[in-house]
């Protein structure tokens, strides 16, 4: 094939079957890797670069694409039909060095039938040569500059091209800034994305999104502080598609104003997000068995979180002082959500009929809190269950003398 043609389907490594959606795929894979924002002074990425744009505004146009076809086939077809001939040449040529002599080249050769110099038949330059050479040298000219003047047109063509794009793109642009300045804060991002997907290599629409969602986010953060939360959540669900990453503190704001709302399935789902990230945040663990428990009215998936954060506070403990953390741990120093977990779950385990679990967290509450009273009340009240009386009347007793007033009513009931 002439060195002098390009195959664009192999510098976009794609089929030439392949359809307009396999040539752009390829295009913004490699316009991307070549950008010369991301070569800087790199000439040989600089003129890749260009021609695999070339490739792409060629073979994106299906009359240019079909006219293309058809020459680079002929190409092809060429190049087929020397490549046989080259290679008897090239045969032919490596097998002389194995003849031994001259005369096994040439065959012998009668020297006496050779012309002679002087009586051979000369060339004569006439007007006929001059002719011929004007003809030849116009034919030239001729054509390089045909071929010059159509490069020229189809730069114009490809200039006049890109200024159309250029304008409507800011065109769309400022539509979207509009959008945004009017408080249609999803539609203007829609807007913007659409114009990313349509050029993907121009960093311009990538800071403006950027710039709309910092701006939507420190506004939706005032609305949040105000306790504006009707107004806040619109926000927020338009940040949760079109901020990325998405923000710990965006499913924060998220979940907390879904709670005042009283949409209780979806903070549970916001906190769940966070809960991917931060596994081991107890008082979110707690915070969605609460929520389960108090607003839901679902004990077992409020058990199914306190218990997780059961296992959180032991492994947090065995790894600070072994595995017997009781024996050493200072109690009264440890955080209050410890104590709200135990006193939590010993509730859900009431509420499921389980006594029994019930009084073990509640001597957890008192081994960490032994100074208050209600969990001394709150024992005795499962033990009475049980069936357990004297038991129940010492945790009456020891909350009575801890000054709560409903266990002094409950130990002259039934333990006097």
């Amino acid at each position: 094939m002439s060195h002098h043609m390009l195959d664009y389907y192999k510098i976009l490594g794609i089929p030439q079957a392949a359809d307009y959606s396999i040539v752009k795929a390829a295009y913004k894979k490699l316009a991307l890797k070549y950008h010369p924002d991301r070569n800087p002074g790199n000439k040989a990425a600089e003129e890749f670069f260009k021609v695999i744009n070339e490739a792409h505004q060629l073979l994106s146009k299906p009359e240019k694409k079909s006219q293309y076809d058809l020459l680079l086939q002929y190409y092809y077809q060429q190049y087929q039909q020397k490549e046989p001939a080259q290679k008897e040449y090239y045969k032919h040529a490596a097998n002389k060095s194995n003849y031994r002599s001259v005369y096994d080249r040439y065959g012998k050769t009668s020297w006496r039938n050779i012309p002679n110099y002087k009586t051979a038949p000369t060339y004569r330059v006439d007007r006929n040569y001059f002719k011929i050479q004007f003809v030849t040298l116009a034919s030239v000219t001729f054509i390089a500059f045909f071929i010059i003047g159509i490069s020229k047109y189809n730069q114009h063509l490809k200039d006049v091209e890109a200024t159309e794009l250029k304008k409507k793109n800011e065109k769309v642009l400022s539509d979207a800034k509009s959008l945004y300045n009017k408080g249609q804060y999803r539609l203007a991002l829609t807007t913007i994305e659409n114009l990313i997907h349509q050029n993907p290599i121009e960093p311009q629409f990538y800071r403006e999104k950027e710039s709309m969602v910092a701006s939507l986010t420190a506004l939706t953060t005032q609305l949040y502080r105000k306790a504006e939360y009707s107004t806040a959540i619109r926000n927020l669900e338009v940040l949760r598609d079109y901020q990325s990453p998405m923000r710990l503190a965006t499913w924060k704001m998220i979940a907390d104003c879904n709670l005042q709302l009283k949409e209780y399935g979806k903070a549970i789902h916001a906190l769940e997000y966070i809960l991917i990230r931060d596994k081991s945040n107890i008082d979110l663990v707690v915070k969605v068995g609460d929520i389960y428990f108090d607003n839901l009215q679902k004990s077992e998936k409020a058990l199914e979180y306190y218990t997780r954060a059961k296992y959180l506070f032991k492994e947090f403990q065995s790894a600070s002082y072994g595995e017997a953390f009781e024996l050493i741990m200072p109690a009264e120093k440890t955080p209050e959500i410890y104590y709200e977990l135990f006193m939590k779950r010993a509730e859900a385990n009431k509420a499921l009929g389980d006594y029994e679990e019930a009084v073990t967290d509640y001597n957890w509450a008192i081994f960490l809190r032994p100074e208050r009273s209600e969990a001394y009340l709150l024992r005795g009240d499962c033990r009475i269950r049980q069936g357990n009386n004297g038991k129940a009347c010492r945790d009456w007793a020891r909350a009575s003398e801890l000054g709560n007033a409903d266990a002094h009513i409950r130990r002259n009931k039934s333990c006097l």
